[in-house]
């Protein structure tokens, strides 16, 4: 069976081949497929796949809605059908249930999945995978022979000191960390001491912000943490689960634009005194 796939914006992760398609039809490329599936991310955009939908019902008879906004209990992973390639996930749910977080309840409890070949590990939760699961992708990925990038948010309470023996062996890109809460930051300083032969931009950080009537001094305090922990941050402005994407007033998406880039992270840093004149980011 043909499928084209259909998303309502581009992103790094979207694949790029000539049965994938962004937004609504263009009637001057419209590939011969059996089925259309347009795969929706994110809940805001849930207004307008529904309208993509009846604008590509007109062309093909069947067209269906699916994708992590929509899916409960996703099926096994298929690479390159929904992702690029070079992006496998390895597991689906995810054994905790914090509050800003909608994995639980779309994906369920975690469990593993068979491992497909990939380099960029999109798992929500992969340190918490039976360790078995987690030897099995390391040595995946030294097959694969590409930098890996852990992309998904590894929990740094989870890591003990044996991953560093497979982060040595496995050349290592990306290593993206979480540390949504400042109860997260002395983990994160024990995973630094574990990882020491890393240094940023390898070891990042996603930090989520504006949660919970946080204020923006609040914010960058917990940021500039993870910075001074040997972490680049990378902050994540909460998103409530509706149909409309929250606009954030412009201090705000400052903030997050600020040191969700190295250079100008740097720069701040400096100006906070946490770090030295003479350095320069990498």
């Amino acid at each position: 069976m043909t499928i084209l796939r259909v998303f309502p914006e581009r992103t790094s992760a979207t694949p790029r081949d000539n049965m994938t398609a962004i937004g609504f039809p263009n009637l001057c490329a419209l590939p011969i497929a059996d089925e259309v599936h347009i795969s929706v991310v994110f809940s805001w955009h849930l207004n307008l796949a529904f309208e993509m939908q009846k604008a590509w019902q007109r062309h093909y008879p069947r067209v269906r809605l699916g994708g992590p906004a929509i899916d409960t209990n996703p099926s096994d992973f298929t690479p390159g059908l929904y992702l690029r390639p070079g992006y496998t996930i390895t597991s689906r749910g995810c054994p905790n249930h914090c509050p800003w977080c909608l994995v639980p309840q779309r994906e369920g409890p975690l469990r593993t999945l068979p491992i497909r070949p990939g380099y960029i590990i999109q798992d929500n939760n992969f340190l918490a995978c039976p360790r078995d699961h987690q030897e099995r992708v390391f040595e995946m990925l030294l097959s694969v022979g590409r930098q890996a990038e852990f992309t998904g948010g590894l929990a740094p309470h989870l890591l003990e000191p044996w991953h560093a023996d497979m982060f040595r062996i496995v050349p290592i890109r990306k290593l993206g960390f979480a540390a949504d809460t400042i109860a997260e930051l002395p983990y994160l300083r024990r995973a630094r001491e574990i990882l020491d032969f890393l240094k940023p931009p390898k070891l990042r950080c996603f930090v989520l912000i504006a949660w919970n009537s946080e204020t923006i001094t609040e914010a960058e305090e917990r940021l500039a943490q993870v910075y001074r922990e040997g972490f680049w941050p990378y902050p994540m402005l909460y998103q409530p689960p509706a149909k409309e994407r929250l606009i954030y007033p412009q201090p705000w998406r400052q903030l997050a634009r600020t040191w969700s880039r190295p250079v100008l992270a740097w720069q701040r840093a400096k100006e906070l005194g946490l770090c030295k004149s003479s350095e320069q980011p990498s």
